[in-house]
């Protein structure tokens, strides 16, 4: 939209004279209107964003009509009482809706320090150049809103990207926790707590395999027992 809007700015410069030039997209979800590219005596100023009733610009998107003044003292009441809330009461100005399928998307005007600085004719050439312009503002629009749709979703995706590898972080140490809490419980079960010597449940697993080895090899198997007294001491 910036990049159109200065390509309008040229175009409305090449037609008629202004102390300032503006472009306002209407955003309908933030109920704002947005000052994309405003020149005021030859300078550039930065975007704004203003409330979608301020001033004249409001008084134009609410109603979708063209306005042209040449003479605050003859212009609307309720206009005036918008102008001179923006802080403007004189000179001259030219503000023209944009529409698409009957949708005002922005504003675009002239306005002139002299008073009777523009006439019926400029007004013409602006709603021929607002008619123009203004497919191409909502396409402009709508390129942005996939742009930033896009980026939006980069980022939710970066940002589950670091949720999921956090959360495999936490799992890996649960499970390497969970291990370890296995094998300790392995060997607790299976050691006498005092001496740490293997007790009846580990005799009897060893038991049983040396069983199976020796039936597998066909060889005899002898035990060994060995009373130990005092053991403890």
């Amino acid at each position: 939209i910036d990049e159109l809007g200065e390509r309008i700015l040229f175009e409305v410069r090449a037609l008629l004279r202004f102390d300032e030039f503006s472009l306002a997209i209407v955003d309908s979800e933030r109920k704002t209107l947005d000052l994309r590219v405003q020149e005021r005596g030859g300078e550039h100023l930065p975007s704004q964003r203003l409330a979608l009733d301020h001033g004249p610009f409001g008084w134009v998107a609410a109603r979708g009509a063209a306005v042209l003044v040449e003479d605050w003292a003859q212009a609307p009441e309720s206009l005036r009482v918008a102008a001179a809330a923006a802080g403007i009461t004189q000179g001259s100005m030219i503000l023209v809706p944009l529409e698409v399928d009957g949708r005002v998307i922005g504003v675009v005007g002239v306005r002139h320090s002299s008073p009777a600085a523009y006439s019926d004719a400029d007004l013409h050439l602006m709603q021929r150049l607002a008619e123009q312009a203004a497919p191409a503002v909502s396409d402009a629009g709508a390129f942005e809103d996939l742009e930033d749709y896009r980026r939006h979703l980069e980022q939710r995706v970066a940002e589950r990207t670091r949720e999921l590898d956090r959360a495999n972080q936490e799992k890996e140490r649960l499970i390497d926790a969970l291990g370890e809490r296995s094998r300790a419980l392995e060997r607790e079960s299976q050691e006498d707590p005092l001496t740490a010597i293997p007790n009846r449940r580990a005799f009897g697993r060893r038991l049983a395999a040396e069983i199976d080895v020796a039936r597998a090899m066909g060889q005899p198997l002898a035990l060994a027992v060995a009373d130990l007294d005092n053991f403890k001491i």
